[in-house]
């Protein structure tokens, strides 16, 4: 889960995100927005 920052999982890798608007689940679909100092910044599909 993020709230808004977390862990997201991409493949079978462990990476810092943080989310663009509120939370989002774990299991929740998830694009990549940007990227920045090491953060992705991440965004639900609807």
């Amino acid at each position: 889960m993020l709230r808004p920052s977390g862990k997201v999982v991409i493949g079978d890798e462990y990476y810092d995100a943080t989310a663009m608007s509120s939370f989002i689940d774990e299991d929740e679909e998830i694009e990549v927005v940007s990227y920045q100092t090491g953060q992705l910044f991440v965004r639900k599909v609807v």
